[in-house]
């Protein structure tokens, strides 16, 4: 059986075992043979999965050594560790590298801060579940206070001597630079690859970054 156009949608779940983020991943492919385009969309979906997970991992590996250092372990605003800026500049899609401190205030920060009022993330998903749960956490598709971009929040606890969360340090990942795959160009012509989450918000997109940020029922 050929086919003029093949529309493959929500062929896979990815669920990264280190992340609460599952994402699902929609592909569409126009090929003339069915079970090749099936085939192929398989290989997308595993190559996609590995990637983001991969791009998770390390972020979690740079948390976990930056949490572990002297100037951030006890940050003062006066004395921020020259570390978060070598980070934020190092990728494209780090939006931001911060410390905030045990009741949700920002104390030091890649970007520089508001002189008058620190940013506060005591009310957001992501700080509340770092404090409680003391883990690694990725957050929801969110607004940056700090970046004004729409990012994902990856976060590791700062812990004390006796291993009680005191704070956090974070790494905001623009959603526009998450590429879900690492060789687009060896996509077949008219391919298109969307990653939403739970919610139905479109976390990545290859082509057609502007849609990240959307939902999909809207």
């Amino acid at each position: 059986m050929t086919i003029k156009s093949l529309v493959l949608g929500l062929v896979l779940v990815i669920a990264l075992p280190l992340t609460t983020l599952a994402a699902y991943l929609i592909v569409r492919s126009y090929d003339d043979d069915s079970v090749q385009a099936i085939n192929r969309v398989a290989a997308i979906a595993a190559s996609s999965a590995d990637n983001l997970q991969q791009k998770v991992m390390s972020a979690e590996a740079l948390l976990v050594a930056l949490a572990s250092r002297p100037m951030v372990h006890t940050p003062t605003p006066a004395a921020c560790d020259s570390s978060l800026k070598v980070l934020e500049e190092s990728n494209s899609a780090i939006a931001n590298v911060s410390v905030i401190g045990a009741d949700g205030t920002a104390v030091c920060s890649a970007i520089p801060l508001p002189t008058k009022v620190r940013p506060n993330a005591s009310g957001t998903e992501w700080f509340r579940r770092v404090m409680a749960e003391n883990r690694f956490v990725v957050s929801k598709p969110y607004l940056g206070r700090i970046t004004g971009k729409l990012v994902t929040v990856m976060t590791y606890p700062i812990r004390d001597d006796l291993g009680r969360p005191v704070g956090a340090v974070t790494m905001p990942h623009e959603l526009a630079g998450l590429h879900p795959i690492s060789n687009p160009d060896r996509l077949p012509d008219l391919t298109a690859i969307t990653i939403i989450d739970r919610d139905g918000t479109v976390i990545a997109r290859h082509p057609d970054a502007d849609w990240v940020g959307r939902n999909i029922a809207d």
